[in-house]
């Protein structure tokens, strides 16, 4: 009978197994990013529809507005808030199986989401780097 606990793995089956779980991540940042994006332009057709509702109703239909102003603008700040903390936490594996696999062939092979990748320039700051790309960042920690 084949024992699996003793059973090892060559580097090229590990570099195999890792890049499965990249190409995961990955797609599930893809996804998330399109779902920001759909997000943002939802928002955006709500308050357009509120503010053309607003003008052409009574002046006592003014707190459905702001209370559904309130509420919409809640609702998408917690959904972005969480949509933001789970691909960073994506970002942060894919940068961390970028540096095994690395380390595993020894040398610098993968270097997106160490270097330009959200995890170490967040969403907001994209800093302009030369060609050379420097050195892999540390990815910060969520």
């Amino acid at each position: 009978m084949f024992d699996h606990s003793t059973s090892t793995f060559s580097s090229k089956e590990v570099i195999g197994v890792l890049f499965k779980e990249y190409d995961t991540l990955r797609a599930e940042i893809i996804a998330r990013t399109t779902g920001a994006f759909q997000l943002v332009m939802v928002t955006a057709i709500i308050f357009t529809a509120l503010v053309s509702w607003w003008p052409s109703h009574s002046h006592d239909s003014h707190v459905v507005f702001w209370i559904a102003l309130v509420v919409g603008f809640i609702a998408g700040a917690v959904v972005f808030y969480l949509q933001r903390r789970d691909t960073n936490k994506l970002a942060l594996r894919a940068a961390q199986i970028e540096n095994e696999v690395n380390h595993l062939i020894a040398r610098d092979v993968m270097q997106w989401e160490n270097i330009l990748g959200g995890a170490v320039t967040d969403w907001l700051r994209r800093p302009l780097r030369n060609r050379n790309y420097p050195a892999a960042a540390k990815p910060r920690e969520f």
